[in-house]
């Protein structure tokens, strides 16, 4: 067993053994709490809640979620870049096409980067409140969705057994 220290979203920044454990805050407002961990725990795991099992749940992630419509938003760069390659292309070449600077970019990065429209759950803007309640209540946890991350009113070692403050 393992201890992490947790966020109230139930996003894991540090794992120690028993006893390594450093003193931190407690008290009702408090952002972060140590809880009892799996041997195997790594830091990009989440503690989340199992609608289906009615309690939290580690989800096993192999790194931060990727919302592919973010990705690809920011690999394409800002407007103003875009429209500077596309200016210098037709300075230098008096047209546009596919040899161009512009054009190159743009099919590196729908090469790199999957189209959205291959996701099968919420986008990062789908996630108001009302939707990350609303998700949180109804879809289990995965790795390959997004973190629903619990709130500062509920933090997510409240309902974790393995919080020394557990009360079922």
């Amino acid at each position: 067993m393992k201890k992490a220290l947790i966020s109230y979203q139930g996003w894991v920044s540090q794992i120690v053994d028993p006893g390594e454990d450093f003193e931190i805050y407690e008290g009702p407002d408090a952002t972060i709490a140590w809880v009892d961990a799996p041997d195997n725990i790594q830091l990009d795991w989440t503690l989340e809640w199992s609608p289906g099992q009615q309690r939290m749940i580690w989800v096993e992630r192999d790194g931060g979620y990727t919302d592919l419509r973010i990705a690809r938003q920011v690999a394409y760069g800002q407007i103003e870049s875009q429209l500077d390659l596309i200016f210098h292309d037709i300075e230098t070449h008096g047209q546009l096409d596919q040899n161009g600077d512009w054009y190159q970019h743009i099919v590196s990065v729908k090469q790199m980067i999957d189209p959205p429209s291959t996701q099968t759950h919420p986008t990062t803007e789908d996630l108001s409140p009302e939707n990350l309640r609303a998700t949180a209540n109804s879809v289990e946890p995965s790795a390959d969705r997004p973190n629903v991350p619990c709130t500062a009113e509920l933090p997510a070692w409240s309902r974790y057994p393995g919080w020394k403050g557990y009360t079922a």
